[in-house]
């Protein structure tokens, strides 16, 4: 189960995902939701590096590229 979708950037923060209507939070707002080596799946390997950098390797990352979803 998916736990929450976090975004830094404020226009989509507060808004649903279509399909499967989650709120996307801010990452302070996930965080208190997320324990210590919860799966974290980063959708844009471009990020991957801020994201462990800023949640301070909390968590295990999970990269997914566009060609795995298919």
């Amino acid at each position: 189960a998916i736990d929450a979708v976090l975004d830094i950037n404020p226009a989509k923060q507060g808004r649903f995902l279509a399909c499967s209507g989650l709120r996307v939070c801010t990452p302070e707002e996930a965080a208190g939701r997320l324990n210590s080596l919860d799966n974290l799946f980063v959708m844009n390997s471009n990020y991957r590096d801020e994201i462990i950098a800023r949640s301070r390797d909390r968590y295990t990352y999970h990269t997914v590229e566009h060609e795995q979803l298919r």
